[in-house]
């Protein structure tokens, strides 16, 4: 993921338990604790960012995959997904 700047787009952040539940958010959702963020890269597969962020924190953290976007948040106990 080397070369030109690429903005960093975030697709869903800090939710109310209400929004959550619309949107089908888990019911413990990292995202209601304010700890989670759902992001893309244009241009950047969500694979590679996955990827990228697994090779950077192996051991922390929560990391899903999804196929349009990267689920991360910092949960105390490594998680992935």
């Amino acid at each position: 993921m080397k070369g030109k700047a690429l903005p960093v787009v975030i697709t869903s952040g800090n939710r109310c338990a209400e929004h959550n539940a619309k949107v089908g958010g888990a019911p413990k959702s990292k995202h209601t604790l304010g700890i989670a963020v759902d992001f893309m890269i244009p241009e950047v597969e969500p694979s590679e960012i996955f990827d990228h962020l697994n090779g950077v924190f192996p051991d922390q953290y929560g990391l899903i995959l999804y196929p349009g976007w990267v689920h991360f948040d910092v949960r105390a106990e490594k998680y992935r997904g």
